[in-house]
C-alpha cells in the first residue's frame, strides 16, 4: 500500500520552490506538450518540481512553434523534440514526411520524439499503433537520428504486444543491427528485470526510460505499465539493475495528458528525488541527469 510519504513530499514542494542546488539535479529526457496554453505552465511546473531540463515534444493541440518558441525563451531548460508519431505515423503517408522536414528545417530541434513499434489501444484517447523497422518511415526516422547523433526512442509495449515472442525477436535483431545508434526503451517496455538485465547483457545500444514506472502514475492509469515501487520503495530486482547498470537507465516522466503537466509531476519528481538520494552519488547522478547529457549532448546540469 502506498504510504503518506509522496504527499508529505508534494506538500513541502508545494511550499518550498526546490532548485537543482538543492539535490541531485534532475533531466527530464522526454515528455510532451499537448496543448499550447499549458506552454506557460512547463517552466513554472519544472520549478516545482526541480526538474532543471526537459527534452520536450508535442502533441494534441500544441505545435512544433509552441515549443521552439519555449526553446527560444529558456534556451537551458527546453530541448525540442522532433514529432514523428501520430496519426501519419503508421502508413507514413506523404504529410508524415511532410511534417518531419518542416520540423527539420528549422534548425530549432536537437532530439527526436518516440518511435512507435507497438503501442496499444488507449480507450477512446489513442489508437492501436504497429510499425516495425523494416517500414520505410521507421526507417527514414533510425536514418535521421544516425544522422545527427540522436538517440531514437523506442515505444514497444510487451505485456499488451499480441505476440511477445515475435516483437521480442524482432526488437533484438533491430537491435543488433544497429550498433551505432542507442536506443531508449520508453517506459521499460513494459518488461520486468530479468529481461531488462538479459537485454543490457546482449545489447551495448539499449537504455531504459523509467516513465509510468512509479505508483503516482500506476494508480492514475489502466494500463499494464511496469511499476518499479513498492509502495514508495524501490522493489529489490530495480534496485539491484540500477545498482550494477547506472549508466543504461535514463530518467523521464512523459507528460502526455494536460492533467499531466499538474501536481503528479511534482508528486513523482520528489518520489525519485528521494529515490535517488538513497542510491550512491555516482549511481544518482548518471540515472537523474548524467545519461541523458551524455547521450543527447546536453551541457551538464551539475556536478556531484
Amino acid at each position: 500500500m502506498l504510504s503518506i510519504r509522496p504527499v508529505a513530499l508534494l506538500v513541502a514542494c508545494l511550499f518550498t520552490l526546490p532548485t537543482w542546488a538543492d539535490g541531485i539535479p534532475m533531466i527530464d529526457a522526454h515528455s510532451q506538450l499537448p496543448d499550447p496554453n499549458l506552454a506557460d505552465d512547463v517552466i513554472r511546473l519544472m520549478d516545482t518540481a526541480g526538474i532543471h531540463h526537459v527534452i520536450l515534444s508535442f502533441r494534441g493541440s500544441a505545435k512544433g512553434n509552441d515549443v521552439i518558441a519555449l526553446v527560444r525563451a529558456h534556451p537551458n531548460r527546453i530541448t525540442a523534440a522532433i514529432k514523428i508519431k501520430g496519426r501519419h505515423w503508421p502508413q507514413g503517408s506523404k504529410k508524415f514526411y511532410k511534417n518531419v522536414t518542416k520540423q527539420m528545417a528549422s534548425g530549432a530541434f536537437g532530439a527526436i520524439g518516440e518511435a512507435l513499434i507497438y503501442h496499444a489501444a488507449k480507450g477512446s484517447k489513442a489508437p492501436e499503433y504497429t510499425v516495425t523497422p523494416e517500414q520505410k518511415q521507421f526507417r527514414y526516422v533510425l536514418d535521421l537520428a544516425r544522422e545527427n547523433g540522436w538517440p531514437l526512442i523506442i515505444h514497444i509495449e510487451f505485456r499488451a504486444v499480441p505476440d511477445r515472442q515475435r516483437f521480442m525477436e524482432l526488437l533484438e535483431r533491430f537491435l543488433a543491427d544497429n550498433r551505432d545508434v542507442a536506443f531508449p526503451l520508453i517506459h521499460l517496455a513494459q518488461l520486468d528485470p530479468p529481461d531488462v538485465a538479459r537485454l543490457i547483457a546482449a545489447h551495448l545500444n539499449v537504455y531504459f526510460m523509467t516513465s509510468h514506472s512509479n505508483p503516482i502514475r500506476d494508480r492514475q492509469s489502466k494500463q499494464p505499465w511496469t511499476n518499479m515501487f513498492e509502495g514508495d520503495e524501490l522493489k529489490a530486482g530495480w534496485r539491484d539493475l540500477l545498482l550494477r547498470h547506472p549508466d543504461r537507465f535514463i530518467l523521464n516522466f512523459d507528460n502526455v495528458w494536460p492533467d499531466h503537466w499538474g501536481p503528479d509531476y511534482v508528486q513523482q519528481a520528489a518520489l525519485w528525488r528521494e529515490t535517488l538520494a538513497t542510491l550512491p552519488p555516482a549511481v544518482a547522478h548518471m540515472i537523474a541527469h548524467e545519461n541523458a547529457e551524455r547521450l543527447w549532448r546536453l551541457a551538464p546540469v551539475g556536478g556531484k
